[in-house]
């Protein structure tokens, strides 16, 4: 079997940043695609396919700056594939059960109704700073980085979101991200910020890294050799 496809939806992500000036926000819209792969698809049957397009959420801040929201976290690349559904709780074994034909519990049917519950899903909804993975608290933003000179890929530096001031000066810090439903167009301003020849001049450093030395070469160690375009654009 093929498997099976889900319709796809929009989320317009919004970061919103207090700063000595007054509030700033940014905003994204993203699309997301989800497929499951076929009981008899090798070598991962039943296994969840996310795809997205869209941009980082670009925030332009008074010092002249601007900080970008990614589309990954620090231990997730797929973070924007994911972040909407995580809003919406999964359905119980009984729920589940309760639908079901036979009154037994069905993983297709559960991904399903969660699937349901997803695209029902209006309004703004705050993304939680932080969310359980197995029992292991992790973060649930995204990334936060911003370049020292907008021009040079290798000035990319991590930025902490619990600590603005840090990198920006007193009277900055992330107020909060909104996640919402939306039927705009796709598209952000980061594309406008970071140019087609920006990117390929990062693609350049990475490549001449890896033609001297591989992986391990120390470009791969630090920020600016662990991101992509990717990471900024998804398409």
């Amino acid at each position: 079997m093929l498997g099976k496809s889900y319709p796809p939806y929009r989320y317009r992500l919004t970061v919103e940043i207090d700063t000595p000036e007054g509030l700033r926000r940014g905003l994204s819209v993203i699309e997301v695609r989800t497929s499951v792969a076929g009981p008899y698809t090798i070598p991962n049957p039943g296994q969840v396919f996310t795809r997205i397009k869209g941009q980082a959420v670009a925030v332009d801040l008074p010092n002249g700056q601007t900080l970008f929201a990614l589309l990954r976290s620090d231990w997730e690349s797929q973070w924007a594939d994911h972040v909407y559904s995580r809003l919406v709780p999964r359905p119980s074994q009984e729920e589940v059960k309760a639908r079901s034909p036979d009154g037994k519990w069905n993983g297709d049917l559960d991904f399903d109704m969660w699937m349901e519950r997803i695209l029902a899903l209006r309004g703004p909804q705050t993304v939680p700073r932080r969310w359980s993975l197995m029992g292991k608290d992790v973060s649930n933003w995204p990334m936060f980085v911003r370049f020292r000179d907008i021009r040079d890929p290798a000035s990319v530096e991590r930025v902490d979101p619990d600590d603005l001031k840090a990198a920006f000066g007193k009277g900055y810090r992330v107020r909060r991200i909104i996640a919402e439903r939306t039927e705009d167009e796709v598209g952000g301003q980061t594309s406008t910020r970071l140019n087609k020849s920006f990117f390929q001049a990062w693609a350049t450093q990475s490549k001449a890294a890896l033609n001297n030395g591989a992986l391990d070469n120390p470009y791969f160690q630090k920020l600016k050799g662990k991101l992509s375009r990717n990471d900024f654009i998804g398409e």
